[in-house]
């Protein structure tokens, strides 16, 4: 087989010729684009989706505890304003009526029966109006609903909306003290606010809102007593 020798031809001048290139005789095909196979692409479109599943796991479980915890403060504010407008009408009336809902606490009682009666109804009766709170259903959920009536003059009514109340309780508590022959049995009320929810998408643990009132206007007599 016979050498290939580069070619140094000379031109006259004594300048060379430039040399010609090498050419293969059989030039290669140029390389075929290689695609993606279907295991290739079963396998991320897999790893795809178990991304997006733990992202939206994620945030969901987020925002439902930011909308859990913004309605319960809503309803605490709600409660919050029940109890101010409470509170004014208590300090204005000259008695209070609950029905039955009443316990009597001995002079050593500490805690309140494990059992006692509730009303959701409350009274107070002033000098010329009487006012009421009741719990009442309507097709949107419970509400809370005050009535004032005068002796002269139109009715008028507040709408208490405390996001899913459950429950109005009130109940007139004597705790009995002792002077020492004396047993005087002043008279607190006591006003609960149940909150609870039956969606299943915000579940949460029964929430009570109380305050506990004392005033004047709950004592059985206005005297003072002195004891030397």
């Amino acid at each position: 087989m016979e050498k290939f020798q580069p070619r140094n031809d000379v031109v006259e001048g004594g300048e060379f010729l430039p040399r010609p290139a090498y050419r293969p005789r059989f030039p290669a095909r140029a390389a075929r684009p290689r695609g993606f196979t279907f295991v290739e692409v079963t396998i991320v479109a897999a790893l795809s989706l178990m991304l997006l599943v733990f992202i939206q796991s994620f945030f969901s479980s987020g925002i439902r505890s930011t909308l859990k915890g913004t309605d319960t403060l809503e309803s605490i504010r709600a409660a919050s304003l029940l109890f101010a407008q409470i509170r004014k009408d208590l300090m204005a009336c000259q008695s209070i009526q609950t029905g039955a809902a009443s316990v009597t606490m001995g002079v050593n009682a500490l805690n309140l029966p494990a059992a006692f009666p509730v009303s959701d109804l409350l009274t107070f009766c002033a000098r010329n109006a009487t006012t009421t709170y009741s719990l009442l259903t309507s097709p949107r959920g419970k509400y809370i609903l005050r009535t004032f009536t005068p002796t002269v003059g139109p009715t008028e009514t507040k709408t208490f909306g405390i996001p899913r109340v459950k429950a109005f309780e009130v109940v007139q508590v004597k705790k009995n003290h002792r002077i020492l022959s004396t047993i005087l049995s002043p008279s607190q009320l006591l006003v609960n606010v149940v909150i609870d929810s039956d969606d299943p998408r915000m579940p949460t643990k029964e929430i009570r809102l109380s305050s506990v009132f004392i005033s004047q206007q709950m004592y059985n007599t206005n005297w003072n007593y002195f004891f030397p």
